[in-house]
């Protein structure tokens, strides 16, 4: 058995795209996986205890035996008449002119011998096939129709039922009837069993047309779906958009179509709601296929399964949807199994009396062949398909298989024996009744509670997070309680104290999902802004094309600068750390070869000069400045030519030059840059300080003018000890404002 606490430690270090480590959101995540995985400890427990109490319902061959026929033929059917298995088969009678009875039916009984299994031929002049009206109407069938032939045998509604095909068509038959009695009786009713053999509708469901009113106008016009799912045909694939957006022709789903010239009304569209499932059959304009697929409202995405075109029946409890060959679950999961499955439509569903199993059978009436398609409600699990040409059920849960190899005819036919849960109301009636606690709870109960805790336990394990998912999480484990009443009782091992915590630890997460969600939002905004910056920076390096030290100089800072960013918000959670890891990395390439066209451009005799222009500009309008504003200015714009230089200084000690002469001179050339630049600040940090005196001395007499009055004010209004107290403190506040504002002239 696996020990959950190995379990909890692998799901603790499991990577979850949405999650980070460490955060509120991130503890109440890992404490609802330890529950999920505690839940489904219980749902084990439970399991194992109710496979002791009412045994296991494995589908499994018990057996296989042989039935030989008196003439080369090719097996058709087989069912289960009472306590006998009626095989049929079409014999190639060659110069015998009449077909009898015989020549189309054997009866044989089923017997389990020390080897296995094997069976004794009865003979049918001394049973049912005996009729004489039977015979006579089976005699006249083959008198009028000479290419008459078996084409199926089945047991439905008490009634034992033969099918022969007529005609070239296979819908042309006529049916033989008997019916069935309870003590076990069989007499023929007629030739008129048409309308009995008829198959049953292939949905459980209304497939609706969508009509020219559901079309949104639009750039790119759709069909709204049930106002959920948005589908067009036009410019040549089907789209599928899960927002109403007629400006895009992007959608959560899209594949080519054959005209990509049609319009929107050209295609045909149906659809169907199952659950939180859309279902869509849509045949696009010139193609005679018609498309499968199915829209997940809890997932979001969209599945193409032609098969469901043909036949689809909905699951038991809301499972999801079967269809020939597969079955999708309303939680996203499906499967569709590589099978012959052409052509095939629905038969009839068979429930085991335990609940736990459903078998599904889908047949082809051409070929005679059925596709038995066995559902697990505990697990929620399809089992592979197992292809049969007839099958007879004994009461006991015993199945006959047969299965035709090919087409050749054959006295030999090989025959399987499956053990399986599907036995009669009758048998499973006739076991006594347990007084057990689970047995008065009942296995079909339990079969459904545990499939539900089951699915919970799935629901938690999920790896995709999303705030409807956390909200029908708590949701579903609220609905177990109205479920299942059993549920508070001692004997479940404390389940109803577990699904509490569940459903509370549910909501908690929900609540921290939303300031998560806010958090990813700000981080994936800070990413694309990024990345947007990075494509622009990279596009419009061209240093090949520069012809100005200043253009070096602006791309080798905006490079920086963007590192800088990327430093930055790579401490983000929740953001793509890759990716910024890419950007950074093509940033420092970027670097480097411009630092090298840097260099190269920094040798050339006139490389420094915008920066000796630009440096006397400075100095000249420095010296005219009247203000100490103005001044400010100027001085601002020497201090970015300094950082300007020393970005130039730091590059030329790490660039890797061959010729030092080279390098001297450019180093060189800075340092009598530098120089000039030092000197030209130095002579406007004296200006400035010479017109701020001047203007600080305005300034201050202007201010303590205004004290003055204000002494003047605060003695008029001090005429009790109270208001002097306040007046004073209001003028030392402003005293100490004066203070603040001319502390740093010494004149003041």
């Amino acid at each position: 058995m696996t020990n959950p606490a190995d379990i909890a430690a692998s799901a603790d270090t499991s990577t979850n795209d949405a999650v980070a480590q460490g955060g509120a959101y991130e503890v109440l995540r890992k404490r609802l996986a330890d529950q999920g995985i505690r839940l489904r400890g219980i749902a084990d427990a439970l399991n194992t205890q109710r496979l002791q109490e009412f045994g296991d319902s494995k589908m499994e061959i018990a057996g296989r035996f042989r039935i030989r026929s008196e003439q080369n033929a090719v097996g058709r059917d087989i069912v289960q008449v009472g306590e006998l298995l009626l095989f049929g088969y079409n014999v190639f009678l060659g110069l015998k002119s009449t077909t009898s009875v015989a020549d189309v039916f054997g009866l044989y009984k089923l017997v389990e011998t020390a080897e296995g299994y094997d069976v004794t031929p009865v003979d049918p002049a001394h049973s049912f096939l005996a009729d004489p009206a039977f015979v006579r109407d089976f005699t006249e069938l083959y008198a009028y129709y000479k290419e008459a032939r078996l084409l199926q045998l089945l047991v439905k509604d008490s009634k034992l039922l033969a099918a022969f095909q007529i005609g070239a068509d296979a819908k042309d038959v006529r049916v033989f009837r008997w019916n069935l009695s309870s003590t076990g009786e069989i007499g023929y009713i007629d030739a008129r069993g048409e309308r009995d053999i008829s198959l049953p509708p292939p949905f459980d469901f209304e497939w609706i047309r969508a009509t020219k009113d559901m079309e949104v106008s639009g750039r790119f016009p759709h069909l709204n779906i049930l106002d959920t799912l948005f589908v067009e045909t036009t410019g040549g694939d089907l789209t599928i958009k899960a927002e109403n957006n007629t400006e895009t022709g992007a959608g959560v789903y899209s594949e080519p179509v054959d005209d990509g010239t049609q319009s929107l009304d050209d295609a045909q569209f149906f659809f169907a709601r199952v659950g939180s499932l859309i279902l869509l059959k849509i045949l696009p304009y010139r193609e005679t296929a018609w498309r499968g697929l199915v829209f997940n409202t809890l997932t979001g995405k969209v599945t193409r399964l032609d098969a469901i075109v043909q036949a689809c029946i909905q699951l038991p409890e809301d499972h999801g949807i079967i269809f020939p060959g597969g079955y999708y679950l309303q939680n996203g999961e499906h499967k569709a199994f590589d099978t012959a499955i052409q052509g095939m439509q629905y038969k009839r569903a068979i429930r085991s009396p335990n609940g736990e199993d459903v078998m599904y059978v889908f047949y082809q009436r051409e070929s005679g062949q059925a596709a038995l398609l066995v559902y697990n409600m505990i697990q929620r699990q399809l089992l592979p398909p197992t292809l049969a040409h007839g099958y007879a059920r004994l009461a006991d849960g015993r199945m006959v298989l047969f299965n035709a190899e090919n087409d050749d005819p054959t006295r030999i036919h090989h025959m399987q024996v499956w053990k399986t849960p599907f036995v009669s109301e009758e048998f499973a009636a006739s076991r006594p009744p347990s007084t057990t606690y689970l047995g008065r709870i009942g296995n079909a109960e339990l079969v459904r509670a545990i499939s539900n805790l089951y699915d919970l336990a799935r629901d938690i394990e999920r790896e995709d997070v999303s705030a409807q998912r956390y909200e029908l999480l708590a949701h579903a484990t609220r609905r177990l309680f109205d479920a299942h009443h059993w549920i508070d009782d001692e004997h479940s091992g404390g389940l109803a104290t577990l699904l509490r915590q569940v459903a509370a630890t549910g909501e908690s997460v929900l609540d921290e999902f939303q300031k998560v969600l806010e958090i990813r939002r700000q981080a994936d905004e800070a990413l694309r802004k990024a990345q947007s910056d990075h494509r622009a920076l990279v596009g419009r390096l061209q240093p090949e094309a520069w012809t100005q030290v200043q253009d070096f100089v602006d791309a080798l800072n905006a490079i920086s600068a963007l590192r800088g960013r990327l430093l930055t918000i790579r401490d983000y959670r929740y953001i793509d750390t890759a990716a910024i890891d890419a950007m950074a990395q093509s940033l420092s390439a970027a670097h480097d070869g411009v630092g090298t066209a840097t260099g190269a451009f920094l040798s050339s005799a006139k490389a420094l000069t915008p920066f000796e222009q630009r440096l006397a500009s400075l100095d000249e309008q420095a010296g005219k400045a009247t203000t100490a504003k103005q001044l400010a200015e100027h001085i601002a714009g020497m201090q970015a030519m300094s950082a300007d230089l020393d970005m130039l200084s730091e590059l030329m000690a790490s660039l890797k030059v061959d010729d030092a002469t080279q390098r001297t001179q450019v180093v060189e050339a800075l340092s009598g840059l530098y120089a000039r630049l030092n000197q030209a600040r130095a002579r406007a940090d004296l200006r400035r300080k010479t017109l701020g005196s001047a203007e600080s001395v305005a300034q201050f007499g202007a201010q303590f003018t205004l004290f003055a009055q204000s002494i003047a004010s605060a003695l008029g209004m001090a005429n009790t000890p109270e208001k002097a107290d306040e007046q004073l403190s209001r003028l030392m506040v402003q005293l100490e404002e004066l203070e603040s504002q001319f502390g740093e002239h010494e004149q003041f």
